[in-house]
């Protein structure tokens, strides 16, 4: 049997989201002892460990998950006191749990190479993504921290739901590389354009994709230079990450 540090980093390899619950301080009778662990996956289920049973288990898995959808850490009191079954808890004691929320890096699919998407990936880099970078003549040895792909149908069964993309190719064939992404499961779909130029891309889309994609890509900041627009499309992936992340974890409450 694995021991839980090596389940930890193991489980870390899937980039999936988890928290881990650690019992602090026990008072009165608990079936769990100080130190106990326990991992909770982005759906609120105990895959590993035990830090109690029936008893307190459901209250963790739910501050566990409200954890993973603010990305914070929480320190919480269980009482288990209750006089009757009906009343609540009635395992006798108390018990503190310290939970911890981990997150895996999020992935930034980069579609073309200009000056924007320079910057871009030079926030990205800052703000801990992942990137991949996709172009058919970009140089790879201008390039090592970020993996490069130079046929698209290559990148295509590598994105993932909660990935996000921005093509910033600025060519005659966007309307065909967004086309292909759409195909994809991706939730946030970026395209740099004019105003003009995006509006004659959304046309070209279906209705049922439309809120998959943003364009023109970024936050209305008022943009002109490549910096102020890599800027604003950072921003907004910020922004939409935190806003996706804590709707779908705190749903799994319900």
């Amino acid at each position: 049997m694995k021991d839980f540090f090596n389940f930890v980093n193991e489980f870390q390899k899937k980039n999936e989201s988890f928290a881990i619950a650690t019992v602090v301080q026990i008072k009165g009778s608990s079936s769990a002892k100080p130190a106990a662990k326990a991992v909770i996956n982005q759906v609120g289920d105990v895959i590993y460990g035990w830090v109690g049973g029936g008893c307190a288990e459901a209250e963790i898995r739910e501050e566990a998950l409200k954890c993973l959808g603010l990305e914070k850490t929480a320190l919480i009191d269980i009482q288990m006191n209750a006089e009757t079954l009906k009343e609540g808890m009635a395992c006798g004691g108390q018990m503190q749990v310290f939970i911890e929320p981990i997150l895996p890096k999020p992935t930034l699919w980069i579609l073309g190479h200009n000056q924007i998407a320079q910057t871009l990936c030079k926030f990205a880099h800052i703000l801990d993504f992942k990137i991949h970078f996709y172009d058919k003549e970009i140089d790879t040895d201008s390039f090592i921290n970020e993996q490069i792909y130079q046929q698209l149908d290559q990148i295509l069964p590598l994105i993932k739901k909660n990935d996000f993309i921005v093509i910033a190719t600025l060519h005659i064939n966007d309307s065909e590389t967004l086309k292909q992404i759409l195909t994809t499961q991706a939730h946030y779909i970026a395209v740099i354009a004019s105003r003009k130029r995006a509006k004659l891309l959304l046309e070209t889309c279906e209705e049922k994709d439309l809120s998959r994609i943003s364009a023109p890509a970024g936050l209305d900041l008022g943009s002109q230079t490549p910096e102020e627009i890599a800027l604003s499309i950072i921003s907004e992936i910020v922004v939409f990450q935190r806003k996706n992340f804590l709707k779908n974890s705190l749903s799994q409450l319900k």
